[in-house]
């Protein structure tokens, strides 16, 4: 016998379904904390990135960042506790570390002169809410200043995923600005 392309062959148990659609509807999700110390910038947030139901397992794959680990932590503990209270089991990875910025660090002063000599504008300064590899130098050099930048990127992360060019010279010409000014 032929099966029809939209028959279908398994089913999640209805019970299973509920829990994991009551679970994934009520989780907490996107922002979860404002940044304090910088306006209108995010601290703490979440999304949800992959969810997979077969017969045999349902999983999902949710990432907590902040610029602050303990509060990443938490919120990630908090959202383990929330499947928890659905008679999901959750297994916590290892976070992405974050890193808050220091708006008054003389690393920043030197690029933003930098800035200034190569492009004779003042520099549009953004904090933006990212998993950046500076939390992760942070980690192992705390008391090494950082700033970070960057082309502008549209559709990070996913298969569009596209670099403006003109901005990858900019970014050259910075550098090698900031870098002659400190010899």
């Amino acid at each position: 016998m032929q099966q029809n392309a939209n028959q279908i062959n398994e089913v999640v148990i209805l019970q299973q379904q509920k829990a994991w659609l009551q679970a994934l509807a009520t989780c907490p999700y996107g922002i979860a904390q404002w940044s304090s110390a910088l306006a209108d910038v995010v601290e703490t947030s979440n999304n949800i990135g992959v969810v997979k139901l077969t017969k045999d397992e349902a999983k999902t794959l949710i990432m907590v960042r902040s610029m602050v680990n303990q509060e990443a932590l938490t919120f990630a503990q908090n959202i383990q506790q929330h499947f928890a209270n659905f008679e999901i089991q959750s297994e916590l990875t290892p976070l992405v570390s974050g890193w808050t910025p220091s708006p008054d660090s003389a690393a920043l002063k030197c690029l933003q002169q930098a800035y200034q000599s190569a492009f004779e504008i003042e520099p549009n300064l953004k904090v933006i809410h990212a998993g950046l590899e500076c939390g992760i130098i942070a980690e192992h050099y705390p008391d090494l200043q950082m700033v970070s930048f960057g082309p502008d990127i549209h559709g990070a992360h996913a298969p569009g995923e596209r670099v403006k060019v003109d901005t990858v010279e900019k970014c050259w010409k910075l550098l090698v600005t900031a870098l002659e000014s400190v010899k």
